[in-house]
């Protein structure tokens, strides 16, 4: 039997959470061990065993199940390898032949009823099978659905409700943030698997050697607010004008702060808690390395800023759309700088940089311009001409960063209207469907898409549907 592989949308913790209810994976070769222990004991005169020596689907030689070797074993006193099951008792090889022919003389209950749709004329072999097994007939017209030239449910793209009812995939208050809109235009599918079905990705043993992505961005987001904070009251900005005391104060919160993360989130061995740790202190310091060295003139002086949640107080930020359609926005922002009137607002990043300046990149960088136009709306400007918005994306080597600027906010927020509509029109009429491309490689989705997922997008590329969505995305290049 194949070895028992975790199922992407119901895990082994979830199973674990249901008690009992859903059987757990790795139990499944235990069970088959003892349905055919049953089987061979069911048996009053005969059992035949039999096995495919070439794998239908690879074709290659296909090796028999150790069921096969034990029950040699049981026979000959000694365990038979593969290159020596003749010698079993009763040994018999059968050739391969036609369709026709190797159904003469069924062994199995799907031979015998293969045989039977052979005898019938072509036309009445499918109603065979779909009054053997009635669930085969929902089962055939989602497999054709989803080899067919037009995207459907089966795919992920579902149909449009009455205009006049509640929108069914708009989330509550029709409120969104900055990544949400970007995951949709990394692809839809995953958006929909995420957002909407709220599904968790699956855990490999590795990751729960490393501490969480959930917990790193946390820490190392209290890590710089509280030094920046301490380093505001002791009179030590710009950092520029202080750089040792500076770096002493983020070691010592740095510290603290490690030593307060709870044992459940840390790894398991004290060793790769502390070396991660390491890491993650080079990265604070190379960050405060990199301000030093550029010299500017900048103070932060608000942290956290959060905008669009009713309960934080934070001011409402929407854009009105080219259709009349009003898209709100919520968030919190890292941090903000000031120097003079000029404004920065910054936002921290722990993983690679892809975007470029200025770019939506296609809908997958959107954050830095709804900042700015947050930022507008929190400070009281009527355009936000005067502010700049960065990402910095933080390693132990330094600090890349990607910068939006609002020198040209007018042609800008023009540009973002028209890539918000698209999404928020995609959302709304339920499109869904996968976009399989460079982002697989990250995705936590990709078990559930499958290895043909490429296949089925390139099948299915010339449907309208996907019109407005590669609009989007031919506008990054």
């Amino acid at each position: 039997p194949a070895p028992a592989k975790p199922d992407p949308l119901l895990p082994e913790t979830e199973r674990l959470a249901l008690s009992g209810k859903l059987p757990l994976r790795r139990h499944k070769l235990a069970q088959e061990a003892l349905r055919f222990i049953l089987a061979l004991g069911g048996a009053t005169k005969k059992v035949v065993l039999s096995w495919p020596r070439v794998s239908a689907a690879a074709g290659r030689e296909q090796l028999p199940s150790f069921y096969l070797s034990r029950c040699g074993e049981a026979l000959c006193a000694a365990r038979p390898g593969h290159d020596q099951l003749f010698r079993l008792p009763g040994y018999r090889y059968i050739a391969a032949l036609s369709e026709r022919g190797s159904v003469m003389e069924p062994v199995t209950a799907a031979e015998y009823d293969l045989g039977c749709s052979l005898s019938l004329p072509p036309g009445q072999r499918l109603p065979y099978f779909r009054a053997l097994a009635p669930v085969l007939s929902s089962l055939l017209s989602a497999d054709a659905a989803r080899f067919g030239r037009l995207w459907s449910a089966h795919d992920g793209v579902f149909s449009r409700r009455d205009p006049g009812e509640t929108p069914l995939f708009l989330p509550d208050r029709t409120a969104f943030s900055a990544t949400a809109l970007e995951d949709y235009a990394r692809c839809p599918y995953s958006y929909f698997l995420k957002r909407l079905l709220k599904l968790g990705s699956l855990e490999e043993p590795e990751e729960l050697l490393r501490i969480t992505p959930l917990t790193r961005g946390r820490l190392l987001h209290r890590i710089l607010e509280e030094f920046y904070r301490g380093a505001a009251a002791e009179g030590l900005l710009p950092v520029r004008r202080f750089p040792g005391r500076c770096r002493l104060l983020l070691q010592r919160i740095s510290h603290e702060e490690f030593a307060a993360v709870p044992p459940e989130e840390r790894p398991p061995y004290p060793l790769l808690w502390r070396l991660q740790i390491r890491v993650l202190e080079e990265t604070l310091q190379a960050l405060l390395t990199w301000e030093i060295e550029a010299e500017e003139d900048y103070i932060p002086v608000d942290f956290e800023v959060a905008f669009g949640f009713s309960r934080d107080g934070g001011a409402p930020v929407s854009l009105e759309l080219p259709s009349g359609e009003t898209v709100s926005f919520r968030g919190r922002i890292d941090r903000v700088d000031r120097s003079g009137s000029a404004v920065r607002v910054i936002d921290y990043k722990t993983g690679k940089r892809r975007a470029k300046d200025n770019s939506l990149a296609g809908g997958e960088a959107l954050q830095l311009p709804i900042y700015l136009l947050a930022a507008a709306a929190l400070y009281g400007w009527q355009k936000p001409g005067d502010a700049e918005a960065y990402s910095y994306h933080l390693s132990p080597e330094g600090v890349e960063t990607v910068l939006f600027s609002g020198d040209s906010w007018s042609q800008q927020e023009e540009l973002l209207k028209e890539a918000v509509e698209i999404i928020y029109e995609g959302i709304r009429a339920g499109r869904f469907f996968p976009y399989p491309g460079r982002n697989c490689r990250y995705c936590e989705y990709a078990a559930i898409c499958g290895p043909d997922i490429e296949r089925n997008y390139r099948l299915k590329a010339a449907d309208p549907v996907l019109d407005l969505f590669l609009r989007l995305k031919e506008s990054s290049s």
